[in-house]
């Protein structure tokens, strides 16, 4: 265990570092990398080498393996230079980042059926004024096809 720091102290920390790797993940994968937007910092970074390397040499690299390739040289500079604890916890959650972004990769009906469960159970409305249903999220997904389609 770290010096002073206290088994709830460290769940704690634990449990931020999972939810906001896993917040982090869902946002590129449903959002910015169907889009085709870049985040800030090293994410977008490995998002635009990633990019690049696909268009220019045919090579597919996995944004979770750079996001990790990347944070590795500042997550040893910050192990010397600002702290053992905070870095510890930032590399923790750059590798649960790194691993949620190659699993939701691999799974966009994951995020189809949960979306689809989300709008029927939530009696959202669909884009004429109707009542999603399931039956009819086919409709509705169509707009966002991107989202749901397998890369």
């Amino acid at each position: 265990m770290l010096p002073g720091v206290t088994i709830g102290e460290l769940i704690k920390k634990l449990v931020i570092a999972v939810c906001a790797a896993f917040l982090c993940a869902l946002s590129m994968n449903l959002f910015l990398v169907p889009a085709h937007v870049y985040a800030a910092g090293i994410n977008g970074a490995a998002q635009l080498i990633s990019d690049i390397l696909l268009d220019s040499a045919h090579i597919h690299l996995s944004i979770g393996l750079l996001v990790l390739i990347l944070n590795m040289p500042i997550a040893l500079l910050g192990w010397f230079k600002v702290g053992k604890s905070f870095t510890l916890f930032s590399f923790i959650t750059v590798v649960l980042t790194s691993f949620f972004l190659t699993v939701f990769a691999a799974t966009p009906t994951v995020f189809r059926l949960a979306a689809q469960f989300y709008f029927w159970r939530h009696d959202f409305r669909d884009w004429s004024g109707g009542r999603t249903e399931i039956w009819d999220f086919d409709r509705w997904a169509g707009y966002h096809r991107d989202l749901f389609d397998a890369a």
